[in-house]
């Protein structure tokens, strides 16, 4: 596998290791990449290097900012220094799981929002590039499309919100109630937010994926 693919040094990547009937999942990221290998950092337990016997065969799992990769590879080496490694032969096959400009998930999230009225929302679904909110509007009205609204969006493992302005895309009722579904654009947001986000994108497709 050629160096130019989706593979990149200092990627950060969660490899899964089977323990009895389960997955135990473990961060880890890329430190080189070689000819027909790569080298990734030891996944930690408890401020400990795993060590996994060669032929271990483990599952490894990355997001780039258009798509999550999924594969099955070996350990075919082991170092201590200069700091605990692994490393994984090249998969022959790879999962890319959807090819949309940004992996967007379902997940029910806290946002507030000002539009210019403060209203509480919860996501329906959230992505690197926008997210679906259900909301109950001030006296009932839809927005107007290509309003822009104000957003602070709460991550599970953040005790501060994220903050981002958003472009109304559409509106629509939600059948048999006086709350709307509201598609937003990211149209004001930092990088390191974005990254934010499609990192919790990430570990929330990781959860929702089938068993292997």
């Amino acid at each position: 596998m050629a160096e130019d693919t989706f593979l990149r040094v200092n990627q950060r990547i969660e490899i899964m290791v089977r323990e009895g009937d389960r997955f135990e999942q473990y961060p880890s990221r890329i430190e080189a990449l070689e000819r027909d290998r790569f080298i990734v950092a030891a996944p930690m337990w408890h401020g400990v290097p795993l060590r996994l016997p060669l032929g271990t065969s483990v599952e490894v799992a990355l997001m780039t900012p258009t798509a999550l990769y999924e594969f099955a590879t070996l350990v075919v080496g082991a170092a201590e220094r200069p700091l605990p490694t692994l490393t994984l032969i090249y998969p022959n096959v790879v999962n890319r799981i959807q090819r949309r400009q940004f992996v967007r998930v379902e997940d029910a999230l806290p946002v507030r929002v000002e539009s210019p009225t403060r209203l509480e929302a919860i996501t329906i679904n959230v992505s690197g590039g926008g997210v679906l909110l259900n909301l109950k509007p001030p006296q009932g009205e839809a927005p107007s499309i290509g309003e822009e609204w104000s957003l602070e969006l709460y991550l599970p493992d953040r005790p501060e919100p994220l903050h981002s302005v958003g472009r109304v895309l559409r509106a629509q009722r939600v059948p048999g109630s006086d709350r709307l579904q509201v598609a937003l654009e990211f149209v004001q947001i930092d990088e390191e937010t974005r990254k934010a986000i499609i990192q919790h994108v990430f570990q929330r497709q990781l959860q929702q994926r089938p068993s292997p």
